[in-house]
């Protein structure tokens, strides 16, 4: 049979043998692919790769034909002696220039693909209860030799030490278990090694409750994990939507509100009402309407909250210029409005600022028009001009367009407006490309 031990010395001793210096092997392969300019760091990365691939690939190829040949329990020992044998080695064996500084991130990377095409292989065979128990079997055999670590632990261990981590091989647990039979194997295996608590092992959990039809235990697990992982949370409150429980659909959803804000947001205000938890549905719903900039759902929101809680949201959602300004336009502070067009105006100088205006600067201004008509008449003409006299090129011209269809919308400037829109068009220097644009955007 295959001896793990053996695989993970192999595979191991592969990539300390790795030479950094040696990449340039593969620079033309990688250029030809790309067929433009790569930084060097990428490059060597991309090296990395591949040399860690040809490492994987015998002992890969070798696992996916014990599979083919139904003798698939080999090929998972093979997968197993893959990950202990990355697992412990950090670095190449050469790289004086450092090239490649995240070398256990190139090397999960490919292993965690082997691991996918091991599972895809795996869905293609029929697999015997006696054949899943044994598989498992030697899992939870190597799991109890090296111990498990997650994200945080790993840093704790050192190189050369092996622990497996779950979540790599938790895909592939969950292909193997298809009847109540496995499922209720693996529970018992979980439960012996302490892993119960282990939030690796949550979607596993899941699926055993799922397979062996125990929704006690499903709401059991989803009631743990929650707090830590965001689609389980998910989960759980459309389980209780389903069953109609919104009281525990609402508990559940205060104490994981603040975590899974943007996640659940959505789904509490679908099915609570603020009669049932207003607090809570007060906080979803601003999420939802911050998170959308949904101006509709803003009347409901607003009935709900105080005045204080008001400003708040509005100071909450000052970043996002265009929201804000439809939402001080609902509320009638147009001379807020105001502000922020003078603001906007008087801080476009230069280059830079061309990203924030005024592409954007129509809908600011767009609100008030008719409401301050001079001041926002001379603010665009303003732009208008400052732009033609300081910069060239169609994107600056269809600016310009965007601003002079705003100018025209103001009621009592329609003349002064019409009269600026024929100078713009005969400037001088004579521009036909700003010319070109404006017959495009119906000026003229």
């Amino acid at each position: 049979g295959i001896s793990i031990d053996q695989v993970r010395k192999a595979i191991a001793d592969g990539l300390r043998s790795l030479d950094m210096e040696e990449a340039e092997i593969y620079f033309d392969a990688i250029y030809e692919e790309h067929q433009e300019y790569i930084p060097e760091w990428e490059i060597y990365y991309e090296a990395a790769y591949r040399m860690v691939r040809e490492v994987f690939d015998p002992y890969q190829k070798n696992a996916l034909e014990l599979v083919k040949q139904g003798q698939w329990v080999e090929g998972f020992k093979i997968l197993l002696g893959m990950f202990e044998g990355h697992d412990e080695v950090w670095e190449p064996g050469n790289d004086p220039e450092e090239y490649v500084d995240d070398f256990r991130g190139v090397t999960q990377t490919e292993f965690q693909e082997r691991v996918k095409e091991f599972e895809e292989a795996l869905n293609e065979v029929v697999k015997s209860d006696a054949a899943v128990e044994k598989a498992l079997d030697v899992f939870f055999e190597r799991v109890r030799i090296h111990g498990v670590c997650d994200e945080e632990t790993m840093d704790e261990l050192e190189e050369g030490e092996v622990a497996y981590k779950i979540d790599m091989f938790e895909g592939l647990l969950i292909s193997l278990v298809t009847n109540p039979h496995t499922a209720n194997y693996l529970y018992h295996l979980l439960q012996q090694h302490d892993l119960l608590d282990h939030e690796d092992t949550s979607d596993v959990q899941l699926h055993i409750a799922r397979i062996t039809g125990d929704d006690s235990l499903w709401f059991e697990v989803a009631e743990k994990f929650a707090p830590v992982k965001s689609h389980i949370a998910k989960q759980l409150l459309e389980r209780y939507a389903e069953k109609g429980d919104l009281k525990n659909m609402a508990r559940v959803g205060r104490e994981i509100f603040n975590h899974y804000t943007s996640v659940v947001d959505e789904l509490l205000v679908t099915h609570l009402t603020p009669e049932m938890d207003r607090e809570l549905y007060t906080r979803a719903l601003a999420s939802v309407v911050r998170r959308t900039e949904d101006t509709r759902r803003y009347g409901e929101l607003r009935s709900l909250l105080s005045e204080e809680a008001r400003e708040e949201f509005l100071a909450s959602v000052r970043d996002q210029v265009h929201f804000y300004v439809k939402l001080l336009w609902l509320e009638e502070r147009y001379d807020e409005i105001l502000q922020i067009v003078r603001e906007y105006s008087q801080s476009h100088s230069g280059e830079e600022s061309l990203s924030i205006y005024p592409a954007n600067f129509s809908e600011i201004i767009r609100p008030i028009l008719n409401i301050y008509p001079q001041e926002c008449f001379d603010i665009l003409q303003k732009q208008v001009n400052h732009l033609l006299e300081n910069y060239r090129g169609r994107e600056i011209y269809r600016q310009v367009v965007r601003l002079l269809k705003e100018m025209i919308k103001i009621e009592d400037y329609k003349t002064q407006a019409r009269d600026f829109v024929v100078s713009v068009y005969n400037w001088t220097p004579r521009l036909p490309a700003l010319r070109d644009e404006m017959k495009k955007g119906g000026l003229v």
